[in-house]
């Protein structure tokens, strides 16, 4: 069967009539997130690709939208959507009443990832740490680790488990107990990719870790080099339980 390839719809631009280009994209159910160039963020119906509305207009951050994603992913249809931006900043957003729930801000420096995970926890990596925030209690984060030498560009939350695993500049993928508030204590293991890395995850899902809690987790990390790009394999020996509130 041949393929054709057509443009089903064009995203439009932000709301002040500048072209804006696609940054991010997320989906939830029949929402589809999408990050603009122009700092926008907007709502679209999956199915139709037809606008639904824009969040925070005429710019839902004062910074580069890095990242997008729902903060359910396992829902049908989650209503909660989180962005993280260079402004300094992740925003949690409510879509049904279309407004910034919460704001995120620990210090002045960018934010490169997030992630979301079960019990209200939300991971976020930026120019120097890995954050943990409870966006039951959106104040101040409930961990703090500088792990890395650089910028953290990219933050996973393991699903069904505990940990967290964070990829930087530095070229090191570390796995960290969120568990555990000292950080000579909370780092499980550490890999030296030897490039930046982009892109990072774990391999399986929450029924793989409930399945077999205590055998070694494969993590994955795309890594960029100049023009070229690795895609390396790790495995760490993790515990997987259901995340409970970190101990204070």
């Amino acid at each position: 069967m041949a393929l054709r390839a057509c443009v089903v719809h064009s995203f439009a631009g932000a709301s002040s009539g500048d072209p804006s280009y696609v940054l991010g994209l997320a989906s939830s159910g029949a929402r589809l997130a999408v990050a603009g160039s122009e700092f926008d963020l907007a709502l679209y119906d999956r199915t139709t690709l037809q606008r639904v509305c824009e969040l925070g207009a005429p710019a839902a951050h004062a910074g580069r939208i890095n990242e997008v994603g729902f903060c359910d992913a396992s829902a049908e249809a989650s209503s909660a959507l989180y962005s993280a931006s260079s402004d300094g900043t992740v925003r949690v957003w409510d879509c049904g009443a279309r407004v910034a729930a919460a704001t995120l801000r620990e210090r002045a420096e960018e934010v490169w990832s997030a992630s979301a995970g079960a019990e209200h926890a939300l991971a976020v990596g930026t120019q120097s740490a890995v954050l943990l925030w409870d966006l039951r209690r959106a104040a101040r984060p409930v961990r703090r680790w500088e792990v890395h030498t650089d910028a953290v560009t990219q933050v996973r939350l393991q699903p069904g488990g505990r940990s967290v695993l964070s990829g930087s500049v530095d070229g090191l993928l570390c796995v960290i107990d969120a568990a555990q508030a000292d950080e000579e204590e909370a780092v499980v293991c550490v890999c030296n990719t030897e490039a930046p890395v982009a892109a990072a995850g774990f391999l399986g899902g929450a029924a793989q870790a409930r399945a077999a809690p205590r055998r070694a987790a494969a993590l994955a990390a795309t890594c960029a080099a100049g023009r070229h790009t690795a895609t390396h394999l790790a495995r760490a020996r993790l515990t997987a339980r259901a995340p409970g509130r970190p101990r204070a």
